[in-house]
């Protein structure tokens, strides 16, 4: 079964790399999981950005203004 054994890219602990698919992972499970039923982005709005008091921040980042908060977008 050559080629069946998984390439990392690294040792463990040596570096990061970012996971679109962990973000998406997390997010499904938060959504799913938190009581308010708050989706991804304004969980972490209310529970991470906002009492880090980050008020020019939001995720997703988005380039769009439909996708903005307009008082984001209008800085």
């Amino acid at each position: 079964m050559r080629g069946m054994v998984p390439r990392w890219r690294s040792e463990t602990g040596t570096s990061w790399c970012y996971s679109n698919l962990g973000v998406a992972t997390l997010g499904l499970i938060v959504e799913t999981a938190n009581p308010d039923k708050l989706t991804f982005s304004d969980f972490v709005q209310r529970d991470v950005l906002d009492p880090l008091g980050m008020p020019f921040s939001q995720f997703p980042a988005a380039q769009e203004s439909d996708f903005v908060r307009p008082e984001l977008w209008n800085c």
